[in-house]
């Protein structure tokens, strides 16, 4: 629903729900200086949705459900589930 057709086609993006950081557990946060292969990977799946690519589109509902999950992960303060949420969502971008 956050990426729905109506959401991207009036907003241009998603739909984002902001989190309070109180939930976050300790992370570490790993910063790459110069990202640019990620532009050129978005950049390509972008196109793949507007062009309704099914894979493309069934993985982002997968993705989707994932991050609705993690936020319930948050909620209930479960951060195993979340680490194998956030697991499951790196293993779907090979």
């Amino acid at each position: 629903q956050d990426f729905s057709q109506e959401h991207m086609d009036k907003l241009g993006h998603g739909v984002y729900t902001p989190l309070d950081v109180d939930l976050l557990p300790p992370l570490y946060l790993i910063y790459a200086e110069n990202p640019s292969d990620s532009g050129k990977v978005h950049s390509s799946v972008r196109q793949r949705w507007l062009d309704g690519d099914e894979f493309i589109i069934s993985s982002m509902k997968e993705v989707a459900q994932l991050a609705y999950d993690g936020h319930n992960a948050l909620l209930q303060k479960n951060y195993s589930e979340l680490a194998r949420l956030m697991n499951k969502n790196f293993d779907l971008r090979r």
